[in-house]
């Protein structure tokens, strides 16, 4: 699972394995229809996904009521209304520039918000400050080449955040995404006007 997500959460993006203190673990195997009701995909690989710890904030405690927990800790045993295998899912999503991640489906909009909290100020935080590092680099290809068209450039970056590239994640090298790359994807195709 880890491979096939590239090294990043299924619901935030960020990176894992990322080990939390009070969890005392690095990541969640997160059932997408919850064992509680459906002992029988308790190993069924198509309900399995990589998650973080799901936490947020010092001392934030562990209870989907916490205004800190989100992902696997903070949606617990309830059902998603959208699917993560679902090409809809995804084109529904837009970002903010403030880090903002919103669907334009009211209904999946509630669960990115009430039942993942993937609207965090934190996570939010986190994905502005990805932005912004790709904002500074685009500032130095300007300043570097003038006023040379940055189509160009744009494109080379938006095919870098699209793929994995070779990261050392725990001793050994991988491929992987970038942490909190669908916001930075997004961004990137707006200015190219896709």
């Amino acid at each position: 699972l880890y491979e096939e997500q590239g090294y990043i959460c299924a619901y935030c993006e960020r990176r894992i394995p990322v080990y939390d203190e009070e969890r005392n673990c690095d990541h969640v195997v997160e059932h997408i229809l919850p064992k509680s009701e459906h002992p029988e995909l308790v190993l069924a690989y198509g309900n399995l996904a990589m998650c973080c710890p799901g936490r947020v904030g010092e001392n934030a405690k562990y209870t989907r009521r916490n205004r800190h927990a989100h992902c696997d800790a903070k949606k617990d045993n309830r059902v998603l209304r959208f699917s993560l295998d679902d090409p809809s899912f995804y084109a529904s999503l837009s970002f903010t520039s403030t880090g903002e991640v919103r669907s334009s489906n009211e209904v999946w909009d509630d669960d990115l918000n009430r039942v993942l909290n993937l609207n965090h100020s934190l996570l939010c935080q986190h994905r502005r400050r990805a932005w912004l590092g790709v904002v500074a680099q685009l500032y130095a290809i300007k300043r570097e080449n003038g006023s040379m068209d940055m189509r160009s450039s744009i494109e080379r970056l938006l095919a870098s955040w699209e793929s994995r590239h070779c990261e050392e994640i725990g001793g050994e090298e991988v491929l992987a995404y970038r942490a909190f790359c669908s916001m930075v994807v997004y961004m990137l195709r707006g200015l190219l006007g896709d």
